[in-house]
C-alpha cells in the first residue's frame, strides 16, 4: 500500500505540483510566490476568520451556493443573493460549485460548455467551471463581491481548481475523501483519493503559514442516507488527514437526517469526539466550528413543501448549536438552482437565525441517550480503523472500506460492501435494519433494534426492504 497519513515533505509537494499545473493551461498562471503575496494584500473577507468570530461571539452565518456556466451569471447571481439577503462579510459566505465536467476534468467539454452557453445566453453547465476561466476571473469573482467565497467541488482529482481558488484569494474548500469517494464517484480507489486529498490540504496548509487562513469544510453528506455515527467518524477521519498536512481551520459540515434529536446529537458528539482525537495525535491550535447541510433525499416537488424543509433544516442547525447554516433552496427538487430562489432561501434562513438566536435543544434523557450511542459507536469504528492500520489511520481507512468497517448503502463507489440497511424509527430517527460488518457495540445493536421494534408495535408493521424503500422518499411524500 503507497498511502500513509504522512505529510508530504516539501520535495514530494512540488514534484507532485508540476504535474497538477499541466492539466489544463490556465495552470501555468499559477506563481505560489505571487500569490501569497496577493493572498497579503487583500482586506479582510475570509471564510476561516468569518467563522471563528461567529462562534466566539455566539453568531451565524448563512451560506449560499451559486454556479453558473458565464462568469457574469455567476457574479450577477452573488451580487443579488447578496443585495436580497443584507449579506456581509460577518455574517455570509458563498460556496461557488463547478460543473460536472470541471468535476470529473473534463476540461475540454467544459470549453464547449462555456462557448454554447454564451450563443445561448443561458448557462448549459451545472456550475461554475473556474479551471476554464482560471485565476483572472476567479480573482475577479473575489474582489467584486461583499462575502468570503469557498470553493465546492466533488469527485476524483479537484487539485488544479484549487489551485486556482487559493491563488485567487478564495479562503474555503471542500476537504474530501472517504466523503467523496461515496457521494460522487465510481471507480476510484480510496488510497488514490487520499493522496490527492493530502495534496490539497498540504496546499492549504502552504497558504495558512504563508499567508492567509483557509478554511477546510469537511463535509459528512456522503449519499444523504446515512447513520449518524457515519457522520462523524467521516468527520474525525479526515480532520486528521488534513491536520498532518498542516490544515487549522476545520468546520465540520454534517448533512441531517432530520429527526431534531439524533441531528442534535450528532452535532455534539462530532466536535467532542474530533477535539478529542485530534488532541490524543498531537495536532494543536486547529479552530474547529460546525456547519449543516441540508437533508440530501428527495425533497418534493411542490414550492411550499420545500420552503418547510429549508426551514426546519435551519431550525435544527441552530438547535443543535452549529455556527453556518448552509442552504438549498426549492429550485432544487427539480432542477439547478436560480439566483431568486437561492436569495429567498438564505433571506428565510436569516430570519430564522435571528428568531431563535441563544435557543439550543435542551439537555433531555432522550438526547443523552442518543449522544451516548453515537459516541459509542464512532469510536468503536475509529479505534478499529486505527488497529486495522497498526497506528495509521489512512491505512486503516483502506482496509476498513474492503473489510466493510466503512460501510453504507446507495453509494456509486464500486468498492463499498454495501451491506448496511437503514430504516427510520416511530419519530423519523435512521436506524440499522443490518450493520453488515459494521463493527458496533452490543450496546448499540440492542438500542437499533429496540427503536425498530417500537416502530412495529407503533404502526402495526413488520420493518423489512418495503419500509426501506418507502422511507427513502419519506419527505418528498408526506401529506
Amino acid at each position: 500500500m503507497n498511502v500513509r497519513n504522512k505529510r508530504l515533505t516539501d520535495e514530494q509537494f512540488h514534484k507532485i505540483r508540476k504535474d497538477v499545473l499541466l492539466q489544463w493551461e490556465t495552470g501555468k498562471e499559477i506563481n505560489l510566490e505571487e500569490a501569497v503575496a496577493y493572498r497579503r494584500q487583500l482586506p479582510v473577507k475570509n471564510c476561516a476568520i468569518t467563522m471563528k468570530n461567529a462562534k466566539e461571539n455566539g453568531n451565524f452565518v448563512a451560506m449560499a451556493q451559486i454556479g453558473r456556466a458565464p462568469f457574469e451569471q455567476t457574479l450577477d447571481g452573488i451580487h443579488y443573493i447578496e443585495e436580497n439577503s443584507d449579506a456581509s462579510a460577518e455574517d455570509t459566505m458563498f460556496t461557488i460549485y463547478s460543473d460536472s465536467y470541471t468535476r470529473k476534468s473534463n476540461f475540454a467539454m467544459a470549453q464547449k460548455g462555456i462557448e454554447r452557453s454564451i450563443q445561448e445566453g443561458t448557462t448549459m453547465l451545472n456550475g461554475y467551471p473556474i479551471v476554464n476561466y482560471g485565476v483572472k476571473y476567479a480573482r475577479k469573482l473575489q474582489e467584486a463581491i461583499k462575502s468570503p467565497l469557498l470553493l465546492n467541488t466533488a469527485d476524483e482529482d479537484s487539485r488544479l481548481q484549487l489551485e486556482i481558488a487559493l491563488a485567487s484569494g478564495w479562503s474555503g474548500y471542500s476537504c474530501r475523501s472517504i466523503q467523496e469517494v461515496i457521494a460522487h464517484c465510481k471507480d476510484i480507489p480510496l488510497e488514490e483519493m487520499i493522496r490527492h486529498t493530502q495534496y490539497e490540504d498540504r496546499l492549504v496548509g502552504y497558504y495558512t503559514e504563508a499567508s492567509t487562513p483557509v478554511l477546510a469544510q469537511i463535509a459528512s453528506n456522503l449519499t444523504g442516507y446515512d447513520i449518524a455515527a457515519f457522520h462523524v467518524v467521516t468527520v474525525v477521519t479526515q480532520a486528521l488527514l488534513a491536520a498532518e498536512q498542516g490544515v487549522k481551520h476545520i468546520e465540520m459540515e454534517h448533512g441531517l437526517g432530520m429527526n431534531l434529536v439524533q441531528d442534535v446529537a450528532m452535532l455534539k458528539v462530532c466536535e467532542k469526539l474530533t477535539q478529542y482525537y485530534l488532541d490524543k495525535f498531537g495536532y494543536e491550535g486547529i479552530t474547529l466550528t460546525t456547519a449543516i447541510f441540508p437533508y440530501l433525499g428527495s425533497w418534493p416537488l411542490d414550492v411550499d413543501k420545500s420552503t418547510a424543509l429549508i426551514a426546519w433544516n435551519t431550525i435544527i442547525g441552530i438547535m443543535g448549536g452549529a455556527t453556518c447554516i448552509i442552504f438549498k433552496c426549492a429550485d432544487e427538487a427539480f432542477g439547478t438552482p436560480t439566483k431568486e430562489s437561492m436569495a429567498s432561501a438564505t433571506k428565510l434562513g436569516k430570519h430564522l437565525m435571528k428568531i431563535l438566536r441563544n435557543q439550543t435543544l435542551p439537555e433531555s434523557k432522550e438526547l443523552d441517550i442518543e449522544k451516548q450511542m453515537i459516541e459509542l459507536e464512532a469510536r468503536a469504528i475509529i479505534d478499529k480503523l486505527f488497529e486495522m492500520g497498526e497506528g495509521d489511520l489512512a491505512v486503516g481507512m483502506v482496509k476498513g472500506v474492503e473489510a466493510g468497517v466503512l460501510d453504507t448503502m446507495f453509494a456509486p463507489w464500486r468498492w463499498l460492501k454495501g451491506k448496511v440497511l437503514l430504516v427510520r424509527d416511530v419519530r423519523g430517527a435512521l436506524r440499522y435494519l443490518d450493520h453488515g460488518n459494521v463493527p458496533l457495540p452490543k450496546e448499540v445493536i440492542e438500542y437499533n433494534r429496540e427503536k425498530i421494534a417500537e416502530r412495529e408495535r407503533t404502526e402495526n408493521i413488520t420493518v423489512d426492504l418495503n419500509t426501506l424503500i418507502q422511507d427513502v422518499g419519506w419527505a418528498s411524500r408526506l401529506k
